[in-house]
């Protein structure tokens, strides 16, 4: 059971600097991991948390002495100090994170700040629904869990946008919140570049695909506050949008997630020396935009040099059809497993056993809100609840 966390902090409390140890470092995507803490007892109350705030950490390790924020991951009260970081293209600390940080090593941590959360209180009964994409859900995981251990009358809604399935940062931890809560949080996976069952779920969370949310799952009038984290567009277009539907400013909070300009500087050189440096074959290196077709899904990324071998790696998975569920399937397992693989099997099997959970959680979604999607496609609606 998870402790009642502060609902806000008591008083103001400066932010202060202290060395700690890191616990675990576990990837979550090929470009994210997730970072977890040792907290000493001695600082047990000076990294105490209310859900939605961040961290700077500082790392001189890495390559630089440049305090970056990150936000936590993690329930309010639930004594866990976890955050996740997403690389970047010529990102200093987010490289160094997800290829060479460890157990063990350690990292300056500022202490927690940030009021991105409203005050809970378990006796009411309220709705939330959170708008996040990509990194954008880091601080809402935290939100989530909170709300829906501190608020039992609560419920939560999460409209979540990514690339692909294998873009989705805490898919396994989304996916257990849905079971742990199933009748208090709705969550709904919308794929820009992998084509859905349904046209609602495929495109980019923009102005109209909300528009159509709103009509069709996730009326205004029956939300008390809203949650918006993610890029600076996405975050205008849906505060705009919430304003017009009548939806009072203040229960409307929102979070940027920017790129230091010192990382951007970084990226606009390492892209302007990629430009100009031949490859091996005396031909400059391009990124090459790569489109999968199979069983008439589509699913489109970039691939470079520095991600040729993970894009590989993934695409020798092969998807197969049983029943009209998805199944993923990888050459060679059984050899690696001979070979003493198992713990790298199992973590690779665990994750794919949470995309798939995904898929099928989505079909039984809309079976049970099928009156309200029809009208958004139902053509496709009855083709998916009848297959």
């Amino acid at each position: 059971m998870i402790a009642a966390p502060p609902e806000a902090p008591a008083r103001h409390r400066r932010a202060t600097l202290h060395p700690l140890r890191v616990a675990a470092v576990e990837p979550l995507t090929d470009g994210s991991v997730a970072i977890e803490f040792e907290v000493p007892p001695e600082l047990a109350g000076d990294f105490e948390f209310v859900q939605g705030q961040h961290v700077s950490l500082r790392c001189a390790e890495a390559g630089d002495d440049i305090r970056r924020s990150y936000s936590i991951c993690t329930a309010a009260g639930s004594g866990t100090l976890r955050v996740a970081v997403k690389c970047l293209p010529g990102g200093v600390f987010s490289t160094y994170a997800r290829d060479r940080l460890r157990r063990g090593d350690v990292v300056e941590v500022v202490t927690p700040t940030g009021r991105f959360n409203t005050a809970l209180d378990p006796t009411q009964s309220r709705s939330y629904a959170m708008v996040a994409a990509g990194s954008g859900i880091t601080p809402v995981m935290s939100i989530i869990a909170t709300v829906l251990s501190r608020e039992p009358l609560s419920s939560v809604t999460l409209l979540y946008g990514n690339r692909t399935v294998g873009d989705i940062m805490f898919l396994e931890e989304l996916e257990d919140l849905k079971n742990e809560y199933p009748e208090r949080f709705a969550l709904y996976h919308v794929l820009s570049r992998e084509e859905q069952d349904v046209e609602l779920f495929h495109g980019r969370l923009d102005r109209d695909r909300l528009s159509v949310f709103l009509d069709a799952l996730v009326p205004p009038g029956n939300v008390d506050e809203w949650f918006l984290c993610g890029p600076g567009p996405m975050i205008d277009a849906a505060r705009a949008l919430l304003v017009e539907r009548g939806v009072d400013a203040a229960h409307i909070h929102f979070e940027l997630f920017h790129t230091e300009s010192v990382e951007a500087g970084r990226r606009a050189s390492a892209a302007a020396a990629a430009m100009t440096k031949p490859a091996a074959g005396g031909t400059a290196s391009q990124p090459a935009e790569v489109t999968i077709i199979l069983d008439g899904r589509r699913s489109t990324f970039s691939l470079d040099r520095e991600s040729a071998g993970r894009r590989t790696a993934r695409a020798r998975r092969r998807t197969l059809r049983v029943q009209g569920r998805c199944v993923w399937h990888v050459p060679g397992q059984a050899a690696q497993r001979q070979r003493g693989h198992g713990a790298e099997l199992r973590a690779r099997a665990a994750r794919d056993r949470g995309r798939l959970r995904t898929r099928l959680s989505v079909a039984s979604h809309l079976r049970s809100c099928g009156p309200r999607l029809r009208s958004v496609n139902s053509s496709v609606f009855d083709q998916l609840c009848t297959s």
